[in-house]
């Protein structure tokens, strides 16, 4: 059996960080935009799926803020059941971390699977991880 060539993803150079989509980079330009101190994908955060062992899980952007505590944001366009375990465990086992999600601008009202009616902004409130819509990390956050 021959093994399958991976296709290399295109990414998107920025200020020496290799970002993921034209949605990131935009987030990336307004946290320079907003004059905030990020870094891209710089962190792991440790999860563990029942009853599997130890994993780790890299938020997008943290942000250090001005009083020295860190915001790890997650930006989703789609929040698929992946994503919706690992954000799910990481912050339910790592309450003293700061895990938001900020939601692309179309995304929020979006249902999460075709048979429900649950919302992303639903699911997120259900498990307590603060979420925002939009490209911009919102003052508030900071």
């Amino acid at each position: 059996m021959i093994p399958r060539r991976r296709r290399k993803r295109k990414t998107y150079p920025f200020k020496g960080y290799e970002l993921k989509s034209k949605a990131e980079l935009e987030v990336a330009q307004n946290c320079v935009k907003d004059k905030l101190n990020w870094t891209y994908e710089t962190e792991k955060v440790k999860w563990t799926p029942p009853p599997v062992r130890d994993k780790t899980y890299t938020p997008d952007f943290i942000i250090k803020r001005k009083d020295g505590t860190k915001l790890l944001v997650e930006y989703k366009e789609y929040l698929d059941s992946r994503s919706k375990r690992v954000l799910r465990y990481a912050t339910k086992q790592n309450p003293e971390l700061d895990i938001r999600i900020l939601f692309g601008p179309n995304c929020a009202t979006k249902r999460i699977s075709k048979t429900s009616k649950t919302t992303y902004w639903q699911w997120a409130n259900k498990y307590g991880i603060p979420w925002a819509k939009g490209r911009t990390i919102p003052k508030e956050w900071l």
